[in-house]
């Protein structure tokens, strides 16, 4: 019996390894549809990453990447020498932080609260509701918002009455923070139903009988939400923080374009608007310097989502303890 088992090439039962080859030739369909992703992430996000080189050049059409003269990291000291660099780098840091909190709390909210809804064609309804923004064209969002912030806009109006501030168009109003808290309700206003679905997702997957058990136990709603449903989507909860923090220097580039104009430059410019207008907008692009800034926001991200992940990482094995 023992020289069975050890016989070379036996494997144990119920362990079917499957090499590469086979797994292939089993699901070359999945692999296929693979493909155009695969080379849409390689061509658009990896060819690209051969540019960056431009960063540390005096880059130049006429000679190319590789006759351009190297310069190490004087287009770093040139970035970091410019105010405006700074300046957007304040107002990047500012809106997206205030974007992390409320993105990311109003749609766990309603993911909780949408759990606690018994009427199915009322949270259909209002999952409905809440989604459709997302299909909006950010064109069109800012076309809206442009006219409801407008000194006699909807929104302007309301304002005014309440807080009885005076009629302005607030998207020429340079105070901070103005713009930076119409830039995250226009992203919380149009992402909340969209970011809330993997909550709802992951909350209808906990046991129902666990729930039955804690309310005959005498736990109410509110016992039940913190003590069983919000423990249980924690691990979620904390690798979608991860993630978002990751992105945290990505700013919705397009709606801040096309909102911000030159009585706003000094808080609503931010790291994307900054590398666009040197990439592409006046007499002479600076190419080397637009680089170098996007890759220095490119390194922020990446460091700031590594802490992010060994912190949740360290908070999963303390739980775990």
């Amino acid at each position: 019996m023992s020289k069975v088992i050890a016989k070379k090439g036996a494997r144990s039962p119920g362990i079917n390894k499957k090499t590469w080859k086979e797994d292939l030739r089993k699901n070359w369909i999945v692999y296929v549809m693979f493909l155009l992703p695969f080379t849409f992430l390689f061509v658009f996000n990896y060819m690209p990453m051969a540019w960056l080189a431009m960063a540390f050049e005096d880059f130049s059409f006429r000679k190319g990447i590789l006759g351009s003269d190297w310069v190490g990291f004087a287009n770093f000291a040139r970035l970091f020498s410019l105010d405006q660099f700074w300046l957007a780098f304040r107002n990047t840091v500012c809106m997206a932080l205030i974007n992390l909190v409320f993105g990311f709390f109003f749609p766990l909210v309603l993911a909780l609260l949408l759990s606690e809804v018994r009427v199915k064609w009322f949270r259909r309804g209002v999952q409905t509701i809440s989604f459709l923004p997302y299909f909006i064209s950010t064109v069109v969002v800012c076309m809206m918002f442009k006219l409801f912030l407008d000194k006699d806009g909807i929104i302007t109006e309301l304002l005014v009455s309440i807080f009885h501030i005076t009629p302005q168009n607030l998207l020429t109003n340079g105070d901070i923070p103005v713009f930076w808290l119409i830039n995250s309700f226009i992203e919380v206003w149009q992402k909340t139903g969209y970011s809330s679905i993997m909550f709802v997702a992951v909350l209808s997957n906990i046991d129902n009988s666990i729930m039955e058990a804690a309310a005959i136990d005498g736990a109410n709603r509110w016992d039940r939400l913190v003590k069983i449903k919000l423990p249980a989507i924690m691990p979620f909860v904390l690798t979608m923080l991860t993630l978002n923090v990751g992105l945290i220097f990505m700013q919705g580039f397009d709606k801040i374009l096309l909102l911000y104009n030159s009585d706003i430059y000094s808080v609503a410019d931010c790291m994307q608007t900054f590398t666009y207008r040197y990439s592409f907008t006046g007499a002479k692009p600076d190419y080397a310097l637009s680089t170098a800034a996007g890759l220095f926001q490119s390194v922020i991200a990446t460091v700031l989502m590594l802490i992010s992940n060994y912190l949740q990482a360290g908070l999963q094995k303390k739980n775990a303890a």
